[in-house]
């Protein structure tokens, strides 16, 4: 589920997975008035009851850089198909999540993920930036790498 408070706008990649469920609430988890939508992973066969805010039967994150916020009954969590998009990227299978390999070393690649051809000042091909749609993710993994490698000296 989504809670966008009033005067706010939910992000429009969350807002494309909304499913047909909406509830004006007076307070959510950020105490302000607004709406929740309902996500892919609610029962849709209940959606008075499942678009509401219980805040001792949900959990709550607030969405980075936004007053919105994501939750979801902690009673029934999201399964891999809940969350699976039309187009899965290569990756590490773990109990039923693919876990995308962002950065790959065999080889001597360092990122994994589809990037954009460019020439370098002598004409010559090399690989670009990280396409737009795996920018996110490959900034996600770059973090991770920091805070993994850091950890390890």
């Amino acid at each position: 589920m989504y809670f966008q408070p009033r005067g706010e706008t939910l992000p429009a990649e969350y807002r494309d997975r909304c499913g047909n469920g909406i509830t004006e609430i007076h307070a959510g988890p950020n105490d302000k008035p607004g709406d929740i939508f309902g996500g892919q992973a609610y029962d849709r066969s209940n959606t008075a009851y499942r678009c509401k805010y219980f805040p001792k039967q949900q959990s709550w994150r607030q969405i980075p850089k936004t007053e919105c916020w994501i939750g979801y009954y902690v009673d029934e969590l999201p399964s891999p198909e809940d969350l699976e998009r039309d187009s899965i990227f290569p990756g590490h299978c773990e109990r039923g999540w693919t876990i995308p390999l962002a950065r790959d070393f065999t080889n001597g690649r360092e990122c994994n993920l589809p990037v954009a051809m460019d020439v370098d000042a002598d004409g010559k091909w090399k690989r670009g930036d990280v396409k737009d749609d795996y920018k996110d993710l490959w900034e996600i993994a770059v973090k991770w790498w920091d805070y993994i490698g850091q950890s390890a000296e």
